[in-house]
């Protein structure tokens, strides 16, 4: 059989790139800077004004090396605080800083920037309205059929196809055998056909069915036999008879069980995604699903362009990646600068995955390309869904400056949970910290301990711990606002070149509003924050935080979103300013999609802004454009970044420019997918 034209000019183009992958990582070498690459643990957090966070800011310079200890690392964020302070000196090449949660559900955006070495690095974090989410984001799904599980990262649907039933589907108490279904991880949405569908001990069949898997809720049509009364004519009489007749019922779901409904339905929720024309799949017998996370896979073959390019016996993907391309998540090519990111699982369980990872290059956190050095990293995760997970790492094997980490969250009932995580950077100091929540009645207690201690270099020793204890919001009669109540108290101490320990107790009153209509598209929402703060060697008096949020849709298809914060606290204030006006804006025209970000201190000489543009002119041909900068100070950095691309069949080539690294470079091997 001759192959297509199409098909031969996509394989000459694969390997004409992967010929010139080394002949590219040394031109990348000649320009490289360097990168942040921010975490953090626990990775989603409860909404409640005081759960907190731990961010961490991994800073290395344009060799892959860490960076100087005390190189100043600026953290924002755009919901939440940051407590104690901004401005966080690195140890180790590591920076952390403690967020606490907003009061209200989102995703917040984290920033760190390194001024002195043009690098900044970002982060999405998660706050969830209530524990029930924030349990169900640890949970999986698991997805098995006797040929085989397909999933498409171009279409993010999971697909598996079986006779007499055979493709099985089991979350929590929910168990679903068909004869096709699709699921979509990150929405939780299932369409089955064919199928028999199991809610905590009840069963029915379906001929049609949508479900969202984590609220138990949809519907579907059951097929039922009827009894038809027929009458029959027997020469010069009649006689009556009944007969069993098929008919479709439309059933409602719900946690309870299943009920006939007459309430009408969207019928497009029924109808299964052609997945046949992706560019690339994931074939295997099993996959679990973890939504938050992705999907792991046993015996699976990475097919592209309809051809089984890769078979491995264990593979995990992320769910969150762009490109329509799987390959493409392990090497890639931007500015000519060589990325490449490659587990080896060695084993992968629903709760148990280890893996060694190679990779070679740290990505910048904004703009093109990246930066060098070769590391090879054993890593390894644990989890019983809602109620406990964690992880193992080991950074840099074989390099003299490896590190080690390990993390552990527990939840053992629904109003206790607890974390802790213990670091050594560069084998060079020691961090740990710990953090209890638990719910008493209507308040809730937090306890956090912080303890660090170099190990070789310049000696310091640092620890903090606090308390705090509040009670539930409390709505305010007659207007559209609830009041939090609580005390706090800290202690800090730090022994180094300068010995200094604090201590101090807080009274805190919190107001949060509820979203306010301000008319068909615009909404308002706000908080107000009033600490009492007594102690020794620490600033006393009041201090204040407040923020005002305006979402709009002026016209079709923008989105604006500005933010006023207040913050009168005698330590970040200091730094960033009181007054800050920051304003995100999305919008999409036809072939055209603009984003943007600007953070404005109004009372300092701080600002950081990002745009970004992208512009298709043909079903081939795409422009883009970027800009980041960023100003403190005296200390600031820019960089614009232009890219014309070219798609060839799935895949997209291009040329690049970056004022950064100033120089034309080639992006390969990084599919986009719009």
């Amino acid at each position: 059989m001759r192959p297509d034209s199409s098909t031969t000019g996509r394989g000459q183009g694969l390997r004409w790139a992967f010929g010139l992958l080394t002949v590219l990582a040394g031109v990348g070498a000649q320009a490289q800077q360097a990168s942040v690459t921010l975490s953090a643990f626990p990775g989603i957090a409860l909404a409640d004004g005081q759960s907190t966070l731990t961010v961490t800011a991994e800073v290395r310079d344009d060799n892959g090396r860490f960076v100087r200890d005390g190189t100043q690392v600026v953290f924002e964020t755009d919901k939440g605080t940051f407590r104690s302070r901004n401005v966080v000196p690195t140890q180790g090449g590591f920076a952390r800083a403690i967020l606490t949660a907003p009061s209200v559900a989102g995703t917040g955006k984290v920033r760190a920037s390194v001024f002195n070495l043009n690098a900044q690095g970002s982060l999405e974090v998660e706050f969830v309205a209530d524990a029930s989410i924030l349990s169900s984001a640890r949970e999986f799904i698991e997805v098995a059929a006797p040929e085989k599980v397909v999933y498409s990262s171009q279409h993010r649907v999971l697909e598996a196809l079986s006779n007499d039933q055979g493709a099985k589907l089991r979350y929590r108490e929910v168990e679903v055998a068909a004869d096709a279904l699709q699921l979509r991880p990150a929405s939780y949405d299932l369409r089955a056909r064919g199928a028999r569908v199991t809610i905590g001990g009840r069963t029915m069949d379906f001929r049609e069915v949508y479900m969202r898997l984590d609220q138990r809720r949809g519907f579907g049509f059951a097929q039922e036999s009827v009894t038809v009364p027929v009458a029959l004519a027997l020469g010069h009489t009649v006689s009556m008879r009944t007969l069993q007749q098929p008919r479709l019922r439309l059933v409602e779901i719900s946690p309870s069980g299943f009920k006939t409904s007459e309430t009408e339905q969207s019928m497009a929720m029924l109808v299964f995604l052609n997945i046949e024309d992706a560019p690339s799949v994931v074939e295997g017998r099993k996959a679990v699903v973890v939504p938050s996370r992705g999907i792991q896979f046993q015996k699976a073959n990475l097919i592209v362009s309809g051809r089984n390019v890769m078979s491995l016996p264990l593979f995990q993907l992320d769910t969150r990646t762009s490109s329509p391309v799987v390959t493409e998540q392990f090497v890639n090519v931007s500015n000519s600068s060589l990325a490449v990111n490659y587990p080896y699982y060695l084993r992968l369980d629903p709760g148990a995955t280890s893996l060694l990872r190679f990779r070679y290059g740290n990505r910048f956190g904004n703009g093109l390309g990246a930066t060098g050095g070769t590391y090879l990293d054993f890593e390894s995760n644990w989890n019983r869904g809602a109620e406990m997970e964690g992880g193992l790492t080991f950074t840099g094997l074989a390099r003299d400056d490896w590190g080690v980490g390990l993390r552990q969250f527990w939840q053992p009932n629904r109003d206790t949970s607890l974390s802790a995580q213990v670091d050594l950077p560069a084998n060079r100091s020691l961090f740990a910290n710990a953090n209890l929540n638990r719910r008493i009645g209507g308040y809730r207690l937090n306890l956090a301990s912080q303890y660090g201690r170099s190990i070789r270099g310049e000696r310091f020793t640092s620890d903090q711990q606090s308390l705090s204890f509040e009670r539930d919001p409390v709505p305010i009669r007659g207007v559209p606002f609830s009041l939090t109540a609580g005390v706090s108290a800290f202690q800090r101490r730090f022994t180094g070149l300068t010995d200094q320990t604090q201590r101090g107790a807080a009274l805190n009153t919190r107001f949060d509003s509820r979203s306010l209509r301000l008319g068909p598209s615009a909404s308002l929402l706000g908080s107000y924050t009033l600490s009492r703060i007594v102690g020794e060697e620490t600033r006393t008096g009041f201090v204040q935080t407040a923020n005002l949020t305006l979402s709009t849709t002026p016209t079709r298809g923008l989105l604006l979103q500005t933010t006023y914060d207040f913050v009168q606290d005698g330590v970040s204030e200091s730094f960033l300013g009181r007054h800050r006006l920051t304003t995100e804006s999305l919008y999409t025209t036809g072939p055209m999609t603009l984003r943007g970000f600007l953070s404005q201190s109004l009372d300092a000489d701080r600002v950081s802004g990002t745009l970004s543009l992208n512009y298709r002119f043909s079903s081939a041909w795409r422009f883009t454009y970027g800009f980041f900068a960023d100003r403190f100070g005296s200390d600031s950095y820019r960089d614009d970044t232009f890219v014309l691309g070219y798609r060839i069949g799935f895949r997209e080539v291009g040329v690049s420019y970056s004022t950064r690294t100033r120089r034309l470079g080639l992006e390969l091997l990084g599919t986009s997918f719009d």
